[in-house]
């Protein structure tokens, strides 16, 4: 019987910071330009995503390592776990798992998302702009009206857009940390 590889396992972190200083509060996103395969295909479109980044064993102690130092190269500031949650291996929010096949064999992804405050007012230099460089932070009324970075249905990019997996961890990670989101976002009635 032939040794089989074992399939490889992606892990990624990311963090939601919440900065409630401002009214309303803002969320801190990085703009990455787009990512092609070997082939030419678009692999990440170009957009506003959360910061956070592959994990690295080198550098990275855990996951939420991993999301404060990337969250550190990409956006320049220092933050901790805000709330850690039950049940939870690392503290994070949320914990998605997904497997897919492509040429080469099966891959597997885990990605934390964790909830986590900003430590301090400085800001520091970023040092990941090869990725794109880009950063802000943006009301959730923002976030809500940002175009997606690729629309499936259209088929379309808007590299002003936001990343749709980015949207639903941001809502996701506030959802299961109790917030209101009348109060977040107080125009939200007039959406409907």
């Amino acid at each position: 019987m032939e040794n089989q590889k074992l399939p490889e396992t992606i892990v990624s972190s990311f963090a939601v910071i919440l900065d409630e200083i401002n009214y309303p509060a803002e969320v801190f996103l990085f703009h990455v330009n787009n990512e092609y395969d070997d082939d030419g295909n678009i692999t990440q479109p170009a957009g506003w995503k959360l910061p956070g980044g592959r994990y690295e064993k080198t550098r990275d102690g855990t996951p939420r390592h991993a999301a404060q130092n990337e969250t550190r190269l990409e956006i320049g500031i220092e933050v901790e776990i805000k709330i850690s949650f039950p049940g939870s291996a690392f503290g994070e929010a949320m914990l998605e798992k997904r497997t897919f096949k492509r040429e080469g064999g099966t891959f597997h992804f885990e990605v934390y998302t964790f909830f986590m405050k900003r430590v301090g007012n400085v800001t520091l230099k970023k040092v990941e702009t090869n990725e794109g460089g880009a950063s802000g932070s943006f009301s959730l009324k923002d976030i809500l009206l940002m175009p997606p970075a690729y629309n499936a249905k259209t088929k379309k990019f808007s590299p002003y857009g936001i990343q749709s997996s980015a949207r639903k961890r941001i809502f996701t990670t506030l959802k299961r940390a109790g917030y209101d989101f009348l109060k977040l976002i107080p125009s939200l009635p007039k959406f409907f």
